[in-house]
């Protein structure tokens, strides 16, 4: 019995991804970890910090940002910014105040 070409391509496909299954990484290896340090006086940090309606407009990628949980801002406090990615579509970024 003959295979068609189409049937070959298939084959081939699920055998590269069988192979690509098998393959073990380490996520750690490609974790992703940024910081930053804002210089201003308490007051000025504090009306940034617990004004997030304008976080859309600093940063161009930024679609959303938005409280993610209902506690006051302290320690602990969770933020969603949802990003559109150029070619890869929107990513959600959660974050932690500490």
């Amino acid at each position: 019995m003959l295979l068609t070409q189409a049937q070959m391509l298939i084959a081939l496909a699920f055998a590269v991804v069988a192979v690509l299954h098998q393959i073990d990484t380490d996520p750690a290896a490609w974790a992703a970890s940024e910081q930053g340090s804002i210089y201003a006086s308490r007051e000025q940090l504090q009306r940034f910090i617990t004004n997030p309606d304008s976080v859309e407009k600093w940063f161009n990628l930024v679609s959303l940002f938005k409280a993610a949980d209902s506690r006051p801002l302290g320690v602990g406090k969770k933020y969603q910014a949802v990003y559109d990615l150029p070619l890869i579509g929107e990513a959600l970024l959660c974050l932690f105040v500490s």
